[in-house]
């Protein structure tokens, strides 16, 4: 079976289409460049096959098609105008309120209702996009390229429970880029309460799909390449940024775990999970509250030696 291939592309007419949106031109480009000033948070723009998907809040915000425009989540997008709070049955009736009209009357509640739908371990991440983007104003240091990026799995396809046909595929949290050596990274996040990070007899489930993405890796590295060269040039084409295209890919991925208190750090963390998993060979990195965590640190694993 013919390998399905990783791409990262996004046209000169795609791109000067998007740019030309209201909704770009009038709330994206701002939310996601921003300004320098340190702490913000910036939603993240995720070049795919001739889309981009923007990131907020632990969820996908919109996705951009040049021939179909903009799309998000139905339950993003249920917003009322002239209504806040709880909503009685006979005020939907009333011309008091409606629906919004388009994304940009209600892009701060959509924004709001993304955020609100996710879980923690997808907040943990975006605590990361959204302060280290790539295309911030100013991207320097370690960065973060990409987020999700989907691999398809060995088989290509899988029966879901209704009897439906979809394509598998692993899905990797952060692919992070050193901006001074070009070195790609990627980083699969877990928060502490998952249970995938224990087992009370063989390995825990993390291992296998760790080393499923390192697989993946090793195996399409070049093709990773090549899409993150092309990433890196679409970056910067759309928001007159100067990020550098990657030249080298860490084969060996890190598990960044988080969300535990210092309790937990001391106790179960330190004796049992690091332990059990770094005897299979993981690359692991803990820390407890991500939100306050520098990039560059996580990067490298707190280890120094690292390239």
């Amino acid at each position: 079976m013919t390998e399905n291939p990783f791409v990262r592309k996004f046209s000169e007419d795609a791109v000067s289409a998007l740019k030309k949106t209201p909704l770009f031109q009038g709330h994206l480009r701002s939310d996601i460049v921003g300004g320098e000033c340190k702490g913000k948070h910036f939603v993240f723009p995720a070049v795919r096959n001739e889309e981009i998907h923007f990131y907020w809040g632990g969820g996908r915000l919109f996705s951009y098609k040049m021939s179909s425009g903009y799309s998000t989540n139905q339950k993003f997008a249920s917003v009322l105008i002239g209504k806040d709070g709880d909503i009685s049955e006979d005020i939907l009736n009333s011309p008091a309120v409606r629906l919004i009209e388009d994304f940009c009357e209600g892009y701060d509640r959509i924004k709001e209702n993304c955020k609100n739908y996710s879980g923690l371990e997808a907040l943990g991440v975006s605590s990361l996009y959204e302060r280290f983007s790539c295309a911030r104003k100013g991207a320097a240091g370690v960065v973060i390229l990409d987020i999700e990026a989907s691999f398809a799995k060995d088989g290509n396809v899988e029966t879901t429970d209704e009897g439906q046909r979809k394509k598998k595929s692993d899905r990797i949290d952060i692919v992070s880029m050193d901006t001074q050596n070009g070195m790609l990274r990627f980083i699969e996040a877990k928060h502490y309460s998952n249970g995938e990070l224990r087992s009370s007899s063989g390995e825990p489930a993390v291992v296998g799909q760790m080393k499923r993405y390192e697989k993946q890796i090793k195996n399409r590295h070049p093709q990773i390449l090549e899409a993150y060269k092309n990433q890196a040039k679409v970056i910067n084409k759309i928001f007159s940024g100067s990020i550098p295209e990657p030249s080298s890919v860490d084969l060996h991925p890190i598990l960044l775990i988080f969300g535990f208190d210092n309790d937990q750090k001391k106790g179960y963390l330190t004796s049992n999970i690091i332990p059990s998993l770094e005897a299979h060979d993981l690359r692991v990195y803990s820390v407890g509250d991500v939100k306050k965590q520098e990039l560059e640190i996580v990067f490298r694993g707190g280890k120094q030696n690292w390239d």
